[in-house]
């Protein structure tokens, strides 16, 4: 799981937005947690930025060959609870995967 920090420098306003990023490298899938619903999903920027974090902590490339899966975590209903939403759904997904059995 990546927390991943977005910044949208193409607004008008500069404005910074936090999604959660899951990945599952046994299963060759990952998936979004973005609260703000892009209309893009997940959105390439978003894609290019996870891709480079799981390749730096893990070495695997995960461009190729693997699922997308599609994820309806929370909305939020204003433009500042990103942060609070993802910390939450981060706790929610690791209090789940840890009661797995898994392996790398």
């Amino acid at each position: 799981m990546f927390p991943l920090h977005i910044n949208f420098e193409s607004k008008r306003d500069s404005a910074d937005h936090w999604v959660l990023f899951v990945c599952d490298l046994k299963a060759q899938s990952y998936f979004f947690v973005d609260s703000a619903r892009s209309k893009e999903s997940p959105p390439a920027h978003y894609l290019d930025k996870a891709c480079d974090a799981v390749k730096q902590w893990t070495g695997k490339d995960i461009r190729r060959n693997w699922v997308t899966i599609k994820s309806d975590g929370p909305k939020q209903a204003n433009d500042h609870d990103c942060g609070v939403i993802l910390c939450i759904c981060l706790y929610n997904y690791a209090k789940y995967y840890s009661s797995q059995a898994f392996t790398f």
